[in-house]
């Protein structure tokens, strides 16, 4: 029936509509699709930088409680030329810090080990079937002698194998900071925060800090960590503090 007046009701038009949901529809599943390539790359770059060390641990290991993590600075200079020294081809850590997050995941432990610890290193992996003799050296020489192959699993391997030898306390994961990694690290925070009481001038490590507080970008706090000589007595006692 025809509403009154004799004029027809007009079907509401349509075709602009549909046309939106679809270019909507297409979108979204772009979106997604994109999403989700680009999420499956992240993956494969995260993926292709994880390495398992298990293998080279043996089975005679202590037990720790919570989570251990065995964070390594390795001081590898790949990709930056000759900017922060030259010949330094092996592998070599100078940093090692032991995080240890309690059960109940609330906080959290640090303790750093000085790189000159003389300390017991066990025989070590070292790729191609290459095994080290057991020997005393400082802390820092067990990255390097695990790795003297080139591998950076065995090199992990023997830091933490060293590690828990000497405390007695059992590493569940390890994490391999370099130089390229820190930097990018602070690029991404946008600068991190440092206060230093009176004014750093280290020719060595490139670094010119005036006294006080002030946010520094990568190529500073690289130069503030690796200042030595100019900080305290020198020691890395007093570098850690």
């Amino acid at each position: 029936m025809s509403p009154r007046g004799g004029q027809r009701r007009r079907t509401p038009q349509r075709g602009t509509a549909g046309r939106i949901g679809r270019w909507t529809a297409l979108a979204a599943a772009f979106l997604v699709l994109g999403t989700a390539a680009s999420g499956g790359w992240f993956y494969n770059r995260l993926g292709g930088n994880i390495k398992a060390v298990d293998g080279a641990l043996g089975d005679n290991r202590p037990g720790g409680g919570g989570e251990n993590i065995l964070v390594i600075g390795s001081d590898s200079r790949q990709g930056l030329g000759d900017r922060y020294g030259r010949g330094l081809t092996s592998m070599q850590s100078d940093t090692l810090m032991l995080l240890h997050l309690g059960g109940s995941g609330k906080w959290a432990t640090v303790v750093s080990f000085p790189r000159d610890s003389w300390v017991r290193i066990p025989a070590c992996g070292q790729g191609a079937g290459a095994v080290s003799v057991p020997q005393e050296s400082k802390i820092n020489a067990a990255f390097a002698i695990g790795g003297s192959g080139g591998d950076t699993a065995s090199a992990a391997a023997c830091a933490i194998r060293t590690v828990e030898l000497n405390t007695g306390v059992g590493i569940d994961h390890f994490m391999i900071v370099d130089f390229r990694g820190f930097a990018g690290m602070v690029d991404a925070l946008g600068g991190v925060e440092v206060c230093s009481e009176r004014p750093i001038h280290d020719t060595r490590a490139g670094l010119d800090l005036p006294a006080g507080c002030r946010t520094v970008g990568s190529e500073q706090a690289l130069g503030y960590v690796r200042a030595r000589y100019s900080l305290g007595d020198g020691s890395d006692i007093g570098r850690i503090g």
